[in-house]
């Protein structure tokens, strides 16, 4: 996207940010001080005898109980995974494609993701695949699959055959 002004730059950021910003607030949680009070023993009652147990306590509940799930942002668009792809034999090694962000491998179990589609001319991941019998051939289908409010297009068929090292586009 080119902008003619550095003015029409800034207020486009700032509607967005402004956008994802009420996204993120959240109703305060209720409040619980109102709880009824217990009542004091009467005066004339005789001091209990001591229990050889303590009365169990309540479970407090937490707070993060009380929050529902809910999507955050304008219309959930940005930063969706289209193709997760790993092997049944290395349990380690995973390769995420998404609808705007290019390709990321992980050889940790998704510990640390790497970019590995960065230097192609298209970001937008349909789908991936591994050769089950070569791990270092992989597959790329560019152009995202899930026709959204912004759906990014494709240029074909990439393959790897050094483990995302170097890609190259074998058409379709």
């Amino acid at each position: 996207m080119t902008f003619r002004s550095p003015l029409r730059a800034v207020l486009t950021a700032l509607f967005f940010c402004s956008g994802s910003a009420l996204g993120l607030a959240q109703a305060p949680p209720p409040d619980t001080s109102a709880a009824s009070p217990t009542p004091a023993p009467a005066a004339s009652a005789p001091p209990a005898a001591a229990s050889a147990s303590p009365a169990p306590s309540p479970t407090p509940t937490p707070p993060y109980n009380r929050v529902a799930f809910r999507e955050v942002g304008p219309a959930v668009a940005g930063g969706r995974v289209t193709s997760v792809v790993g092997v049944a034999d290395n349990p380690q090694l995973y390769y995420l494609g998404a609808a705007g962000g290019g390709v990321w491998k992980t050889v940790n179990g998704g510990a640390t993701w790497t970019p590995v589609f960065g230097k192609q001319d298209v970001s937008s991941i349909g789908v991936i695949a591994i050769d089950p019998k070569n791990h270092n051939v992989v597959w790329v289908g560019t152009g995202e699959t899930n026709p959204r409010n912004d759906v990014s297009w494709g240029d074909g068929l990439y393959k790897s055959t050094d483990g995302g090292k170097t890609w190259k586009n074998v058409g379709l």
